[in-house]
Formats: C-alpha cells, structure tokens, sequence
C-alpha cells in the first residue's frame, strides 16, 4: 500500500508519515507542496491514497483534489485543513473521501484511513512481515566491499536488485541515487546477519587503528552504525549481532574520547541531526556524558564504558526519531497529543524496555541498566518511570540525565553552544545532591 502525505510543515508530515508506516506498514511518499504532490501522482499512479493539507505555497490542496479528478478520479483522496471543506471553492461540487479539521489526533486519522480504504482487521492481520531491512545510502558507503546484494525499493511487494553482493558502492553511486531522492536501499532479511558482521568488523578496524581517530569522523561512523542497530532491532529483534555491533560502535567512541575527553572543545560542534535524531542524539549523548564525568574527575575507562553504552541504548526501542524528538522537546502531554494514547505508553516504557535489553547483552557492567531506568527521571521527582527525586538517583544517573538535557535543549536551541545560560536556568532544578556537584563542576569550568 503506499499513501502520499502533502504537507508544508515538515514536523507535522514526519508525524503523520511515521503513524502510516508504523499502524499500516505503508510505503509513505511526501511532498512539501500541491505542485511537488502532483509530480509524484504523476510518477506513482498506483498511490492508494492522499493525505493532503490545503493552504500551502506552491500548489494547494484544491489544486491536488482537481488534478485527481481529472486523471486519478479511483485516487482517494483525504483533506486535512484548518478549515471544512464548504470554506474551499474546489469541494463544493465534489467531496473529499474524508476531511480531518486541525488539529487531530493520530487515532482519528488512522480510523479515517481504514474506513476510506476498507482496512478490516482481518485485512490488517494478513499483512506479511516485512522481508527486507532499509540501510541508508551514506551508510552503506563506509563500507568497503560490500558481502550482500541491495535493493531499490518499486512498491510494498516488489524489491529490484540494484547492486550485487561483492562489489564497492563509491561516491558516484551515492550521488545517483541522491539525483533520484533515494535515500535508502534494502537487504534482505536473510542476509542482515552476515551483513551486521561485517559492518562490525568495519567499525572495529577503525576503532583500533593506530592513527587517531578524528571527532567527526568518529560522530558521523557512530550515527551511522546507530542507524544499523536501531533498524535491526526493530526488523529482527536485539539479536547477538545487532549487540556486537553496538559494542563496537562503543569502541569507536571510546577511542574518541579517549584522545581529546574536554567537554568544552566538544560543546563547539555539537550539531544533532533532526532528520536521524536518535542516532546522532545518541552518539553526541555519548560524548557529553563522557566529558562531564572526566571533568567530575570521575574518568576512569569502566565509567565512561557504562555512559557510552547507556548513551547508545536508551531511546533504542523507540522505532520513531519524531516520537524520540517529541517526547524529550515537548513532554508526555505533547506526545499524546500528537501520537494517541498508545504513543504515550510506548514513550513511558522506554526506560524499562532499554534496561532489559542491556540485562540480556553478554557481559554488560553493572550500572548500566539503572543508567538506563532513570534516564527521564527528574531531581525534583517530576519524571518518568518511577517519579524518583535527587535522593535516590545514583551519581552516574545525575550525569547522564543533565547530559540528556545539554544535548536536548541544544539542539532545540539550533546548536548554539550557550553552556552559561543553560546552567543559570536550570540552577533551582539542579540544586541538590549530585546534581549540585555536577552542576558546580560545569560552572566553574566557564570562569
């Protein structure tokens, strides 16, 4: 099934694009624009159906609407606009399949679609698990030769091989499919394995090499493996490869830190990528937490080993970067809002769901998993699993969470490095116990 969401607001089309692929399994096409929509029509006249907003720039939803009557009139269509239809002069002969008035709710849109398209539950239950896991192509091009073939991705049932196990995948072929808006390619689920150990043996050549690893290089290597581990997770489970290679994509970290640990020199490129939040939230994350703990003079290898690997873990049961974005920007009642109850409670669980996971890896140090258990919670006791205060939040707990919130509010802030007036606003919050410490720590660093 693939649906087309028309929207201007980039934050709102990722909300409704990932509902779709998550509650439907959809392939989801987007357009910023009527004009950009009806290009896409054009090029996917096999689109189930339009989810569209109105009043946009270039080309508007009216303009959409009447394009499909005149050559797609089998095309469902849905509106979605601040106003009824009755207020737009191109529904007032003809009718939307469905109109949604701003705002709405995650569950009213997906009724919405399972009534315009006929999904019963019985339909929805036949659907077929996916056989293929998406990789992006700047992922793929770290590797060096590849050990499984790619796939460029036609409709929901067919999959073309592109490239063949054995061969390089350079910058030229990067820029191809960039030409063509290809973002990701596929392999099949069959080879994921095979392909995890090699990507792992990749990384861990890096980590070890002789030569110093630089910072980008190593933030840009761990979104990407982030990026690996976090799809298949979600596709074949936390399986003993997708663990292997975390483990490394540690490494690889460590060995950044390791070479220049200050927090301060860190702090100027910090930079968290919106469009893959989670990884390069969890790789920066990393890096931070690490930074405040040498400054801490808490710097040993094993602490930094049990940040890092928390860093990494936390929002990996998350399957959306918006829902991940949403939850840490805006809080509980905004993710509900915006993603339904069901949402909320995957959100409230994370905490609990990343710990398991880190009790299930072999050799994981201790910490870790209470690391992990309270990462969302606040030292005023206003969090989340378990409402806990400063009393009862572990030392390296109070470092990651006021890491947490460094790399949140920063990026919400566009990245700018403002460490000073981050600390002022934040002086009551974290006025006592270890947090106090921290907190006096990171302010005596900016004399």
């Amino acid at each position: 099934m693939k649906i087309l969401v028309v929207e201007d607001e980039s934050d709102l089309r990722d909300i409704i694009a990932f509902m779709l692929e998550s509650r439907f399994g959809a392939q989801v096409l987007e357009a910023p624009s009527g004009n950009r929509a009806i290009e896409i029509i054009r090029e996917n006249p096999d689109i189930s159906c339009v989810v569209c907003d109105y009043r946009m720039e270039d080309g508007s939803g009216g303009d959409v609407f009447a394009f499909l009557r005149q050559n797609q009139p089998a095309m469902k269509f849905i509106l979605c606009s601040s106003g009824p239809p009755d207020d737009y002069p191109e529904f007032r002969e003809a009718r939307p399949a469905a109109h949604f008035q701003k705002p709405f709710t995650a569950e009213q849109l997906s009724a919405g679609i399972r009534e315009v398209l006929g999904l019963t539950p019985a339909a929805m239950a036949q659907q077929k698990p996916p056989r293929y896991c998406k990789i992006r192509t700047q992922t793929i091009l770290k590797m060096d030769l590849l050990n499984c073939d790619l796939y460029v991705r036609l409709s929901d049932t067919k999959f073309v091989k592109v490239v063949n196990s054995g061969d390089v995948f350079g910058e030229s072929d990067l820029l191809r499919y960039d030409e063509k808006r290809i973002e990701y390619l596929y392999i099949r689920i069959e080879e994921a394995e095979a392909f995890l150990q090699k990507f792992t043996r990749d990384v861990l050549t890096i980590s070890k090499a002789k030569e110093a690893v630089p910072q980008d290089t190593a933030i840009v290597l761990n979104k990407a493996t982030l990026e690996v581990v976090h799809e298949m997770t979600h596709r074949l489970g936390f399986t003993r490869e997708v663990a292997e290679l975390t483990k490394a994509s540690v490494e690889l970290a460590l060995r950044c830190i390791r070479d220049d640990p200050r927090l301060s020199c860190f702090l100027q490129k910090l930079a968290v990528d919106p469009n893959s939040f989670i990884s390069s939230h969890s790789s920066i994350l990393a890096h931070v937490s690490c930074g405040i703990a040498t400054m801490m003079s808490w710097n040993s290898e094993s602490t930094r080993h049990k940040l890092a690997l928390a860093s990494f873990l936390h929002d990996m049961t998350l399957e959306s970067d918006q829902l991940a974005l949403v939850g840490d920007a805006e809080g509980l009642a905004a993710i509900e809002a915006r993603f339904g109850e069901s949402g909320r409670s995957t959100y409230v669980k994370h905490p609990e769901e990343a710990a398991k996971i880190a009790r299930g890896m072999a050799e994981m140090p201790p910490d870790v998993d209470m690391i992990l258990l309270q990462h969302h919670e606040r030292p005023d006791g206003s969090g989340f699993p378990f409402q806990h205060n400063y009393r009862r939040l572990s030392p390296l707990s109070s470092v990651f969470i006021i890491s947490h919130d460094i790399v949140t509010q920063f990026h919400l802030a566009g990245g700018d490095p403002d460490l000073a007036k981050f600390l002022l606003e934040r002086e009551k919050l974290y006025s006592a116990g270890h947090f106090r410490k921290i907190l006096a720590t990171l302010q005596a660093s900016l004399k």
